[in-house]
């Protein structure tokens, strides 16, 4: 039996809420970067006070898996330059 690991994408350049609900993160791709880091959170708005992720320093072309469930919906802070996109249901 194949699984297939699918769901919604969102494009970031820039700090964003990704989704405003709780749901289930599969992972991110980072397309490009100058020195970027990013951090997620539990958040359905600009909230921080609960970290899904530590800093991740981002290296382009790289694709990290992060299989993470978060309550209250998915925060991305992003610092510096990068493009990444995360994969979330």
């Amino acid at each position: 039996m194949n699984v297939l690991q699918t769901g919604n994408y969102k494009n970031l350049a820039a700090t964003a809420n990704v989704k405003s609900s709780a749901g289930n993160l599969l992972g991110m791709l980072c397309a490009t970067t100058s020195s970027g880091t990013v951090i997620l959170y539990d958040s359905a708005t600009t909230g921080t006070s609960k970290p899904i992720t530590g800093t991740i320093t981002l290296a382009a072309g790289t694709y990290y898996p992060i299989p993470a469930g978060f309550g209250d919906g998915l925060y991305a802070v992003i610092a510096n330059t990068a493009n990444i996109t995360l994969f979330y249901v």
